[in-house]
């Protein structure tokens, strides 16, 4: 699959005022309920991030889950808690189950990373043509 990257305000200086970043549409479910977000792809996360309210909205019950204190590019602190749920990038069939993190301190609704998401697929990002391919990894 290929998908465009998406252009977001970019915060760096005023004469790039927009950044292309690689974010896809990802489908996720818990039990019964399934929501769809948009999701950036970070090379540089261990782990897949998603904000607390996801969880609120997929019904889980965020601190029953493996809590584990997690620091980002900031060296803060940040809980997070780890759940197993499925993820299923639109556009595909299958769906993958991954236990990733919710916490109330991502910049992002959605991050996809290392331990989890990239040991799923295949993932090329082509900056110079804005867009990245994703195929599912081989065993």
């Amino acid at each position: 699959m290929i998908f465009d990257y998406v252009k977001q305000p970019s915060q760096i200086h005023p004469s790039h005022p927009w950044i292309p970043r690689p974010i896809i549409p990802v489908r996720l479910f818990h039990k019964a309920v399934d929501l769809d977000v948009y999701a950036l792809i970070d090379s540089g996360a261990d782990a897949s991030l998603f904000d607390a309210q996801v969880a609120q909205d997929l019904l889980i019950d965020l601190e029953a889950g493996r809590k584990q204190t997690l620091y980002g590019v900031s060296g803060h602190p940040i809980e997070v808690y780890f759940h197993k749920i499925k993820l299923q990038i639109i556009g595909s069939k299958e769906s993958i189950e991954l236990e990733v993190g919710f916490t109330d301190a991502t910049a992002y609704t959605a991050l996809l990373g290392q331990v989890d998401f990239f040991m799923h697929y295949q993932i090329t990002f082509e900056r110079a043509k804005e867009r990245i391919k994703i195929t599912p990894a081989k065993p």
